[in-house]
């Protein structure tokens, strides 16, 4: 069940770095689900693989639609 994920949860060495693209992380790069409404091209590498909550990825310094997850 979805219990068992919080268990299994990857922690990234490169947590909370600055990026542009998901390439330059090990997880995936985040942003702040409104953060392309302020034209930002930045997130940061998600700090563990716990896919909950509410992020949009950024790609090639373009935030994608939000999404959420819960």
């Amino acid at each position: 069940g979805l219990g068992d994920v919080y268990k299994r949860q990857i922690t990234y060495s490169d947590g909370g770095n600055i990026c542009i693209d998901s390439s330059n992380c090990q997880g995936k790069c985040r942003a702040d689900v409104n953060a392309g409404d302020k034209g930002a091209v930045s997130g940061q590498c998600e700090k563990t693989d716990n896919p909950f909550g509410c992020y949009s990825e950024v790609v090639a310094g373009k935030v994608q639609p939000g999404l959420c997850i819960d």
